[in-house]
């Protein structure tokens, strides 16, 4: 998980803090919204607090709200401290799960990510 997911959150902060490059910015928003939603998935599978995770996610939310009225990906200091936070907190207290565990939080995750990126595309068809 640490290599997978948590290694590259720690870039996209960095990213996200000192970046210019769009693509490069999306793509910092995409591994830190896998991170998150993973985290979010595992820990209400365990029963865990969801406190710091769903800061990180509400921070994140904000970005793409911004992102969607000004076309840009940058965060707020506030914003950028809870999805650190969110990070470092995965990081150092990782949720206790069996592998098995770990893989149907993803996949949970992944079948979700499918069935909005669908519903992007009809829209996308719908509008043309």
């Amino acid at each position: 998980m640490r290599n997978d997911l948590i290694l590259p959150a720690y870039s996209a902060l960095e990213t996200l803090r000192a970046g210019t490059d769009p693509e490069a910015l999306e793509s910092a928003r995409h591994t830190l919204a896998a991170l998150l939603d993973y985290l979010w998935v595992a820990l209400t599978r365990a029963g865990r607090d969801l406190e710091v995770t769903e800061a990180g996610l509400d921070a994140l939310r904000g970005l793409i709200a911004r992102h969607d009225r000004t076309g840009t990906w940058r965060c707020t200091g506030e914003e950028l401290q809870a999805l650190r936070t969110a990070v470092v907190h995965a990081d150092q207290e990782p949720p206790p799960l069996r592998t098995d565990q770990i893989t149907a939080a993803l996949l949970t995750v992944d079948a979700a990510m499918l069935r909005i990126a669908g519903r992007a595309q009809t829209d996308a068809g719908a509008a043309q």
